[in-house]
């Protein structure tokens, strides 16, 4: 039996369109001695998810790793949230403030593209594989 083929293809399409890469969102921190932590997460980060992130996660790491001594991030608002920034004073955590969009000034972001290049160079087809990717760089 032949199949026959039914309907048009729109103009606008190419027949072997690559899929899109899947996507997914990774908050992370680097210490003096390495990669401290790694967070994947989908959607938008909102300040009360960060302070719990921090909370529950980040800072009983770092102080198990006995080096926090001061938190560096930039100035977006998720890390400036009053909620966040009451939570530091309560906790006696130091951190620096800095300028919002100030990438160079952050020893991570460097981090961040050989983390992406590497990751994109397994060509993960799927989130799950992403993930699994970028926890194993």
């Amino acid at each position: 039996m032949e199949l026959q083929k039914c309907g048009k293809r729109r103009t606008n399409e190419s027949p072997r369109q690559p899929l899109p890469m899947p996507k997914v969102r990774v908050w992370g921190s680097v210490s003096s001695q390495g990669k401290a932590y790694l967070e994947v997460y989908h959607g938008t980060m909102k300040s009360k998810n960060y302070k719990d992130l921090l909370e529950e996660i980040f800072i009983p790491e770092a102080d198990i790793m006995g080096d926090f001594k001061i938190l560096q991030q930039d100035g977006a608002t998720i890390y400036t949230a009053k909620c966040v920034t009451n939570m530091f004073d309560k906790m006696k955590i130091e951190y620096l403030t800095w300028p919002a969009r100030s990438p160079n000034l952050f020893p991570i972001e460097n981090l961040w593209s050989i983390l992406k290049n590497n990751v994109y160079k397994r060509n993960p087809n799927n989130v799950f594989e992403l993930e699994d990717s970028i926890f194993e760089e």
